[in-house]
């Protein structure tokens, strides 16, 4: 409703709440990017973590890092 066309998608469970909330905003088709440092999974099995990243990257989803996000400043 709101037009989102760009999520940012930060938080802990990366393998439960995570994955769900971008699941579903691919789903809408909106441009959906994981912050890999700011993420944490609870991994109940080891390796839960990488299987939910690989998923959403496979399902359309871009994995960055903070600091691919942040940009030098253009203040002289």
């Amino acid at each position: 409703d709101n037009k989102v066309e760009e999520l940012y998608i930060v938080g802990i469970a990366t393998d439960y709440c995570v994955k769900a909330s971008a699941l579903d905003a691919l789903k809408d088709n909106i441009k959906t990017y994981i912050i890999t440092d700011a993420v944490k999974a609870v991994n109940q099995t080891a390796g839960d973590d990488l299987k939910a990243l690989k998923e959403l990257e496979d399902k359309g989803a871009t994995l960055v890092s903070s600091h691919e996000l942040l940009k030098p400043s253009s203040v002289k």
